[in-house]
Parts: C-alpha cells; sequence; structure tokens
C-alpha cells in the first residue's frame, strides 16, 4: 500500500514538472521574433499622468525587446526618457512628465524594430507658476486690452487688479479683474486722459506695468476739459496771475454755451427790425454832429428875433384900417 502511494506521488510530480516545462516553452516561442519580423508600439497615459509603453508582434506581447524613450524638442526635458527592457507583458512603464512633451519611442529585439511617438501632457495643477509675469496694455477703438503671459504662453485665469495713479482722476475701468483663455482683459475707454497701473498676479508668479489711456474727443466733457486745464496749470507751477482769472479765461473761450462768442462777424438783427448794431455805432461816430431838425424847420427864438417890423406901408395901403403897425416875419426891415 505505501508502494503504491510512492508511486502515485512521483507521476504527479511529473506530470507537473512536465507542466511547466510545456508552458515555458510555449511563453518562450510567443516571445521569440527574427529580424524580418516587424514590432507594433504604442504608448498610453493613464489619468495620474504616466505613460505605459507596449510591444508586441502579430498580437502576442514581445519581452526583454529593448526600448529606447527621446524627447523630439531639444528646448524640452523629460526625465522618462532613457532606455528600457519589456517585461514578461511587453510593457514599460514612464514617469509622468513635468511639461508637456513629444516623445519618440523605438523598439528593437533580434534585428526586429519598430518605433513611435506621442505627446505626453503634463498635470498643469501640479506646477505653480514662478517668477515674473508679462503684462501690457493696448489701446483699441474701444477702449483698451491688457495681456498677461509667462514665459512667453497666455496665462489663463490670472487676477488683475487696474488703479489710477492721480488720486485726482477717475476711471471706471479701475477694479478687479480675471484674465481669459487667450490670458486677456478688457477695459473701457476713458472719459478723460488717465494713466493706469496694471498688476497681474497667479500662483507665486507677478507683474506690473503702467500705461496712459488717451480719451477721444467725443469722450471728454467740458468739466474734464476745465479738470484738465486746471491740473495742468498746477503741474506746470504757472505763476502768470491768479489761477482763479486763467480759469475764468479759459471758461469763457472754451464753454460751448458762450453763444455769443461764436456769433459770425456778420450777425445782427434783422433789416426790418431796425438799424443794426453796426449802423447806430457808425451814426454815433460819423453823424453825430449833423442830427437835427430839417433846414427848412425855423427855430422860435430865432424867428422872434427875425420877425418884422416894417413902416406901415401895406397898412397904409389899406386905406382907413389901421396904423401901418403890421408885423410880417422875414428878413426885410
Amino acid at each position: 500500500m505505501t508502494s503504491k502511494k510512492r508511486t502515485l506521488s512521483v507521476v504527479l510530480a511529473g506530470v507537473l514538472l512536465l507542466s511547466g516545462v510545456a508552458t515555458a516553452g510555449m511563453g518562450s516561442a510567443a516571445a521569440e521574433v527574427t529580424a524580418n519580423d516587424s514590432l507594433s508600439v504604442t504608448v498610453d497615459q493613464a489619468d495620474d499622468y504616466s505613460a505605459t509603453v507596449t510591444v508586441t508582434h502579430n498580437g502576442s506581447a514581445v519581452t526583454n525587446a529593448s526600448v529606447n524613450v527621446s524627447v523630439t524638442d531639444d528646448n524640452v526635458t523629460y526625465a522618462g526618457a532613457g532606455e528600457y527592457v519589456t517585461d514578461e507583458n511587453g510593457t514599460v512603464e514612464l514617469s509622468a512628465p513635468a511639461e508637456n512633451v513629444t516623445v519618440e519611442v523605438a523598439a528593437e529585439k533580434n534585428g526586429a524594430t519598430g518605433a513611435t511617438s506621442a505627446t505626453l501632457v503634463a498635470d498643469a495643477t501640479e506646477e505653480p507658476l514662478e517668477g515674473s509675469l508679462g503684462v501690457s496694455v493696448s489701446e483699441t477703438d474701444d477702449g483698451a486690452t491688457v495681456s498677461v503671459t509667462h514665459n512667453g504662453s497666455a496665462v489663463e485665469g490670472a487676477s488683475v487688479t487696474v488703479g489710477v495713479t492721480d488720486d485726482n482722476t477717475t476711471y471706471a475701468g479701475a477694479g478687479d479683474y480675471t484674465t481669459d483663455a487667450s490670458g486677456t482683459v478688457s477695459l473701457p475707454a476713458p472719459s478723460e486722459n488717465v494713466t493706469v497701473e496694471v498688476t497681474a498676479t497667479k500662483d507665486n508668479a507677478t507683474g506690473t506695468t503702467t500705461a496712459t489711456l488717451t480719451a477721444s474727443e467725443g469722450e471728454q466733457s467740458f468739466g474734464n476739459l476745465v479738470s484738465s486745464f486746471v491740473h495742468e496749470m498746477l503741474n506746470a507751477g504757472d505763476d502768470g496771475g491768479p489761477i482763479g482769472q486763467a480759469v475764468s479765461e479759459f471758461v469763457t473761450e472754451n464753454n460751448p454755451g458762450n453763444a455769443s462768442e461764436k456769433k459770425p462777424d456778420d450777425a445782427g438783427k434783422p433789416d426790418h427790425a431796425g438799424p443794426s448794431d453796426n449802423t447806430t455805432a457808425e451814426n454815433e461816430t460819423d453823424e453825430g454832429s449833423s442830427q437835427g431838425p430839417p433846414e427848412n424847420a425855423g427855430n422860435d427864438e430865432d424867428g422872434d428875433d427875425q420877425k418884422g417890423n416894417g413902416s406901415g406901408d401895406a397898412g397904409n395901403d389899406g386905406g382907413s384900417n389901421g396904423n401901418g403897425n403890421g408885423k410880417a416875419k422875414g428878413n426885410g426891415r
């Protein structure tokens, strides 16, 4: 009985041994390739941004294949670049990139080769921005545009603060903004000339610039014109006289409400409304001494002096009627 048990154990051991050899032989056969064969190479990136290289031949994994990983852009570095050997699954694991990178992957075994390229995407949330941000302001037809960049690339989601440098000036565009996908912020047109300070921040990077925004003539009100004039005088240290007098003269000359200042030289009363101002002035200067009663109009006082004192000839001619003292106006005596 004991010998039968021993015999059975030996048989079972032999079967297991043969099964192992057969399995190993099948695995070796699947991995064998020749120089005339071509290898299929694929690269798949996982959710954690790591990547897996898989080498196959006719759908079967190729073990112990040499794999070379290199970057295509000399200005980009990748920690996963280098030499590898595929495992029993015909795969190689690559680390997650610190920045977006395109890699070239070449595989070789027994003279059989294969290659592919792939772009590995970096997790943008892992690497905060460092250093300086580029901030620029450009005027447009309807306002201004702030652009924020980092190493030449647009920065989305940057915090932008716009403020005026002169406390006596106001600007409707002052405030806080966030850059869009193209790294820009739109500002409204100013109602008066204004100098703004623009500061952008994201992560550990920041940048600042100043710019003068110019108001168009249509946007500038008369009040703003007066304000600008006063500021110019104050900044220039004008000592040409009392500032109030200068402002008054400026207002008189430039106020659009002063219609009389803009009246044409030939403007005046209509012809049917009586003599114009110019005619009156001329009469006062040119005809003042000649104006008076008509020449044939007598002067009572002068007439009295010229009353005739005749000798009564007319009375004598009249016969019995009077003493000849009749009066007659005239120059004769």
